[in-house]
Order: C-alpha cells, then structure tokens, then sequence
C-alpha cells in the first residue's frame, strides 16, 4: 500500500473566513448571524468586520508563510477566544508548517464541536493522513464529502 502524501495538499481555499460561512455553534450560526454579530461586539474590542478581515488575512498567509498564519489566528483568538475560525486556521497553520501532532491537538475537539463543519473534518483528515493515521484520515475525509460533496477535489 502506497502511503498518502499530503504535504502539498491546500484545501484552505474552502475555509471559511467569516462567521455566517460553514461554522456552526450557538453564536455562530448563519440563522443567528445578527446576535453573533452582537455577542462578538460585545466581547471583542474590534469591530466584527476587522475580525473578518484578519480571518481573510491568516487564511491568505497559509500558503507563505504558515507561521504568520498562526501567528495572526492566535491573535485573533486573543481577542475572541475559541472562534472555530480561528482555531481552524491555527490547526491548518500547524499542519502546514509539519506539526501534525499540534494540528491534531486544535482540529479534533474542534470536528467533535463542528460535527456538520465540512472544512474542519477535511483539515483533520489531510492532518491525521500527515500523522500516519491512515484510517483515520479516510473516516474524516469521507465525512468532509459527505457534508460537502466535491470538497476534497483539487
């Protein structure tokens, strides 16, 4: 059997990078985007829209430079701690960077709080296929599919 290689795999294309795209959760439902909006204002010192824009930032540093990524999900979970977001970001971040073992760490509490979270279950799969957790890997990337048909082309 010929192991998988994920090392070139970028599927963050399809991480969200606003609340109302593909996390769910109590504050972070699209159906209850005006109370999410509401709550983060509430608890962040930066407007929601400045944390969009610095979600769209990390996710376009993954592909250079996967410490800054990191780097910038951290800070936005300094301001809003345990966005799904971010800690998606941080776990791809983690993986891209060859830390599989750290990439496992955020993306598995984070696919059980995102049961119907198609990117977070395809990260976790590239990064358990990274962590020679073959099976594994397969049980997740079906399931990223199986939420999001065609999520695991390209």
């Amino acid at each position: 059997m010929t192991p998988c290689n994920f090392k070139n795999t970028r599927r963050w294309d399809a991480l969200p990078t606003s609340i109302d795209k593909g996390i769910e959760g109590d504050s972070y439902t699209k159906s209850n985007i005006g109370g999410a909006r509401d709550a983060l204002l509430n608890t962040a010192s930066q407007p929601v829209g400045e944390i969009d824009v610095a979600l769209a930032h990390a996710k376009r540093l993954l592909d250079k430079s996967p410490e800054l990524a990191a780097e910038q999900a951290r800070e936005i979970l300094s301001v809003v701690p345990g966005h799904p977001i971010a800690r998606l970001i941080l776990g791809a971040a983690q993986r891209v960077a060859g830390r599989a073992q750290a990439a496992l760490d955020i993306l598995e509490p984070l696919a059980v709080e995102q049961p119907r979270a198609a990117p977070v279950h395809l990260e976790l799969g590239i990064a358990r296929g990274e962590a020679g957790r073959g099976r594994d890997a397969i049980a997740a990337l079906r399931r990223a599919v199986q939420l999001q048909p065609g999520s695991a082309d390209g």
